[in-house]
């Protein structure tokens, strides 16, 4: 029992130091950097632009596009957990 433990726990590792490793070798150019920069101000805009529609035009499709942008906004945000 011993030994399939300690199998276990050194596939995890190295499942976990692989994913460390082709994270660290994922890298991005400016273009695209700059492109999801591009990305998410839009997805903010449009947010707020759902809101404007929400209230002055119409209520359902004004909270539609706000709650779709915004989920899509959300997601895009860079994740700062291990920094």
């Amino acid at each position: 029992m011993g030994k399939t433990m300690s199998t276990r726990s050194s596939v995890i590792i190295y499942i976990d130091n692989l994913v460390k490793m082709i994270s660290i070798n994922i890298k991005t150019t400016k273009g695209e950097t700059m492109i999801q920069a591009i990305y998410i101000a839009l997805c903010f805009a449009i947010m707020f632009l759902g809101l404007i529609i929400a209230l002055h035009i119409h209520t359902w499709i004004g909270l539609s596009i706000m709650i779709l942008f915004g989920i899509k906004f959300m997601l895009q945000l860079p994740n700062n957990e291990g920094v």
